[in-house]
């Protein structure tokens, strides 16, 4: 994401993406712009934030960075700057025809064309790349997440291949280049879909290219999913003319590994109320599920409703590599419930690497940024 990822994910809020609360994208910006302006934390029964493009809000560490790239011809670019072997995982992985059917809506095909044009998967995560291609070159095809913001962005946020648009704002790139800007959006939808990142760029044709990435929840060979569209007719912007795209994907990465490890001394983290239990690793082809499991001793927050507004609850477990650096994370976010004697767990997804025997955590508020010490964990 734009402003370091990793931290805004789990320092000021999680911004993810509810597909079923993206009916109406109208309605969803205006709920980005007030919580933006808050700068909550929000837990996952407290996320409603779309998980924004570049220009507007979030997109996570590993889509954002490697997406930066100006001319993207291939989703391989999302992995440009990883290690060879994920580099070489990735290009296994990856799916130039994907199978689907493609939408009927012609009212929306008279401005906007979508289709789903390569993907790739693993056991744990989900890379889609759609596009939207203009039916006209008379049309600047705008991210519904940055469509209210046309006047102020820059058009330097839509990040034209082979443009220098200098301080021009959208609109004033459309007006130059005799064009109408046309808001369009689109998100992945499924069942077990809950939250989604995704990040854009147009490239020399117009060709508007979104990049969607969400975590691998049906853990299937064959996976199925829809990829909902929308335009909004220039002249009456709350006229919505919406389609869908149903593909399917396959998962050929193979089994994942699950690593666990536990504290060397089961112990209260200095400054709280938590103790860690352990954390388990699944790896797959390209990332790394870390599933970190703690408890809280507080007797007057053994239920979710109490301990969710303890300062205990913005306390999160950072990795850090053998220099004792954080290690850019591609999302986290915590469980929405709690468990017996106070269970507790976070999520965080790490490129797959080789895990040491020993691996250490910085605990820190994610609001206060106070830093509450660190955590040694060991293989078992």
């Amino acid at each position: 994401m734009k402003y370091e990822m990793d931290r805004l994910l789990k320092d000021v809020y999680q911004q993810e993406v509810k597909p079923e609360s993206i009916l109406n994208q109208k309605t969803l910006r205006r709920m980005q712009t007030e919580e933006q302006n808050d700068m909550k934390k929000f837990w996952t029964c407290k996320k409603i934030a779309v998980a924004a493009v570049l220009s507007c809000l979030v997109v996570t560490q590993g889509v954002g960075a490697a997406y930066a790239a100006i001319n993207h011809t291939s989703i391989l670019s999302l992995f440009s700057g990883e290690t060879k072997e994920i580099r070489d995982q990735a290009e296994k992985l990856r799916e130039t025809d994907v199978e689907q059917t493609p939408g009927s809506n012609t009212e929306q095909s008279a401005y906007a064309d979508f289709s789903v044009r390569e993907a790739l998967c693993d056991k744990n995560r989900v890379y889609v790349e759609a596009v939207a291609k203009p039916a006209s070159d008379k049309y600047l095809l705008v991210p519904a997440e940055c469509w209210s913001e046309r006047n102020t962005f820059y058009a330097s946020e839509l990040k034209i291949a082979g443009e220098d648009t200098g301080k021009e704002t959208i609109a004033q790139y459309a007006k130059r280049m005799n064009k109408t800007c046309v808001e369009v959006g689109m998100w992945i939808r499924a069942d077990d879909v809950a939250s989604q990142s995704m990040d854009y760029q147009t490239e020399a044709d117009g060709t508007l290219v979104y990049n969607i990435s969400f975590e691998n929840n049906a853990k299937m060979q064959k996976l199925d999913y829809s990829c909902d569209t929308v335009v909004y007719t220039p002249d009456q912007e709350e006229r919505e003319l919406k389609d869908s795209i149903s593909f399917t994907l396959k998962d050929q990465s193979g089994k994942a590994e699950t690593l666990s490890y536990l504290p060397e001394k089961k112990q209260t983290i200095k400054g709280t109320r938590l103790v860690l239990d352990g954390i388990d690793f699944e790896k797959s082809a390209l990332n790394m599920n870390c599933t970190v499991k703690y408890h809280t001793t507080d007797p007057k927050a053994q239920t979710w409703d109490k301990w969710i507004k303890t300062k205990d609850s913005d306390v999160c477990f950072y990795l850090l590599d053998g220099d004792g650096n954080e290690i850019a994370s591609e999302g986290g976010y915590g469980d929405d419930s709690m468990g017996k004697d106070g269970a507790l767990t976070e999520h965080d997804q790490y490129r797959t690497a080789e895990l040491p025997d020993t691996l250490t955590f910085l605990v820190r508020n994610c609001m206060t940024k106070e830093v509450l010490g660190t955590v040694t964990v060991k293989r078992q």
